[in-house]
């Protein structure tokens, strides 16, 4: 993965470490929680690159569509709105749907010609953890 400094044209957002991983179809919920994933997020304010720490030199490119907020939801189940951008990208027919907020990435991924839907959650790492 890149350095903070090196992704050109883009700045740095954040560092977010996998702590949630979903497998959604009609019948069942899958739920695991991996060890050691990351990714690095640098931002343009029109698209974000997001690095993942097990490809090295690869990223995604989402297309920012919102940057008004993202919902969220709180333990008692109130909704609000917290600064926040939401971005997506599609290739071969696979949609994929990103929440970025200052505290968490989430990345919503629909597959071609599938009842599953793939859900990461990542959170922000403070500097220093």
């Amino acid at each position: 993965m890149p350095d903070h400094d090196v992704v050109e044209h883009f700045d740095f957002i954040g560092d977010f470490e996998v702590v949630r991983l979903l497998k959604i179809t009609p019948t069942e919920s899958i739920e695991s929680t991996p060890t050691g994933l990351t990714f690095k997020v640098f931002s343009n304010n029109q698209e974000l690159k997001i690095y993942h720490s097990a490809i090295d030199d690869a990223y995604q490119l989402f297309t920012i569509y919102r940057d008004d907020g993202v919902s969220d939801l709180d333990s008692f189940g109130n909704l609000s709105i917290q600064p926040g951008l939401q971005a997506r990208m599609i290739t071969a027919q696979t949609t994929k749907q990103i929440a970025l907020s200052n505290a968490s990435l989430i990345i919503t991924e629909f597959p071609p010609l599938s009842n599953t839907v793939l859900v990461t959650v990542a959170e922000k790492i403070e500097k220093g953890e």
